[in-house]
């Protein structure tokens, strides 16, 4: 049992680094000029070039996957299929 939740947490894990592609890159440390206001729902909106590919709405989508287990989750969106795929072959779940 312990290793099924060290295995569903490893997933957790790496489906956040892959969606983390939907975050913006820029770790420069200089200081750049402000940025003009941004509203909630601008900070709210899934934003970057693989955030696209995530359905808009049911199972696989942010608000569908945002409300089951993380392994449901990610075997229901099509941007995460070689990470369940990979997790199914090592037998981690």
């Amino acid at each position: 049992m312990r290793f099924k939740h060290i295995a569903v947490g490893a997933v957790a894990a790496v489906a956040m680094a892959g969606l983390a592609a939907c975050g913006s890159s820029n770790n420069s440390s200089a200081a750049a000029p402000a940025a003009p206001a941004t509203t909630a729902a601008q900070a709210a909106a899934p934003f970057g070039s693989a955030c696209s590919s995530v359905p808009a709405s049911g199972a696989g989508s942010f608000t569908g996957m945002a409300q089951v287990p993380v392994a449901t989750a990610a075997s229901a969106n099509p941007v995460l299929s070689t990470l369940v795929s990979a997790v199914k072959a090592a037998g981690l779940v």
